[in-house]
């Protein structure tokens, strides 16, 4: 039983491996690339990376995910990859504008407070 769960982990590793070495990888054999598409099509793959944009997206702010993730689709040096990823930017800025018209950030003028002075003598 032992052995069974040991081999199981090991095949898991390697087909890991396998997937993770396909993406890092820039010359991929056809195989290679029906395999990258599948995985970058399922639904964990996308859940990962909406995750990932939403954690970035927190902690740094939407409108500098959004300059940030065109500067990276511009760099791209596949142009229909780079053409997807700007209509997808595209269209997350268009959203972010639009929330940010309907709902427009109010700032509240800080009171000023007058220092209270007091004359000490010695």
């Amino acid at each position: 039983m032992g052995l069974i769960i040991i081999g199981s982990l090991i095949i898991v590793s390697m087909i890991i491996l396998a997937i993770v070495s396909i993406f890092k990888s820039h010359s991929n054999n056809r195989l290679e690339i029906l395999l990258g598409k599948y995985v970058k099509e399922s639904k964990v793959y996308t859940a990962s990376n909406k995750a990932r944009y939403d954690d970035r997206e927190y902690q740094l702010g939407k409108a500098h995910v959004i300059v940030m993730n065109l500067g990276e689709a511009l760099e791209e040096s596949d142009y229909l990859k780079q053409i997807e990823d700007v209509r997808t930017i595209h269209e997350s800025a268009i959203n972010y504008r639009n929330n940010a018209l309907s709902n427009p950030v109010l700032l509240q003028a800080k009171e000023v407070r007058r220092p209270i002075l007091r004359v000490i003598n010695k």
